[in-house]
């Protein structure tokens, strides 16, 4: 895996909280996924995108939603808690212990 897309998920909260847009590439090998969380004024939005190749040409969109921080950014946060509240043996796994979750908390407050 090039890089912790979970890790790279957190920052993507924390930049939408800050007013800015940010991307998530989830790399799959050959295909990938792109997610996109930003905001505007009161309102966040989600983009999802697939390529087959991973290449930005040939991204599709296959999901969006607008809604407010209870509607778009909790239910995300709220998966990513759940996911670090357990402990994972592989040992590929890029392992945060949930400090990334840490800064997420002290950047919302």
């Amino acid at each position: 895996m090039p890089v912790d897309p979970l890790s790279l998920l957190v920052e993507a909260l924390i930049t939408s909280l800050s007013g800015y847009s940010r991307e998530v590439w989830w790399h799959l090998e050959p295909a990938g996924y792109y997610m996109t969380i930003g905001r505007s004024k009161d309102k966040f939005e989600i983009l999802l995108e697939y390529s087959f190749d991973s290449k930005a040409q040939t991204k599709e969109r296959i999901f969006s939603a607008t809604g407010n921080g209870q509607e778009i950014i909790l239910p995300i946060w709220r998966a990513l808690s759940e996911f670090y509240s357990h402990e994972y043996s592989e040992p590929e796994w890029p392992s945060s212990n949930g400090k990334d979750m840490k800064k997420l908390k002290s950047e919302n407050g």
